[in-house]
């Protein structure tokens, strides 16, 4: 989820971070190992824009304050900040079967 917020592809990943993509797809996969190593997390992170602290523990924030924001995440943004109450129960409740 991350990594398609931030708009890069598996491929663009495994180039950024030197690896290949069979590792990056296994990273992604229900189960996957994940990086194994500090240094590929903090790195995997800083590229995704998110907190070491939210990927593993899912501790808020999850984006960092230094995140460069994708378009379709600045457009999502900006569509839910115009919702009124009833939208935002109806789009919370939604997100919320989607986790489901």
């Amino acid at each position: 989820m991350a990594r398609t917020i931030a708009g890069l592809s598996q491929r663009e990943v495994a180039n950024a971070l030197g690896k290949g993509l069979s590792t990056i797809r296994n990273w992604e996969t229900d189960g996957g190992a994940g990086p194994k190593t500090q240094d590929d997390l903090i790195v995997m992170c800083r590229l995704y824009g998110i907190t070491t602290d939210w990927y593993l523990e899912g501790v808020e924030p999850m984006f960092r304050h230094d995140a460069p924001l994708s378009d379709k995440l600045i457009t999502v943004i900006e569509a839910v900040a115009r919702l009124n109450p009833p939208q935002l129960d109806a789009l919370a409740d939604f997100i919320q079967t989607l986790n489901a």
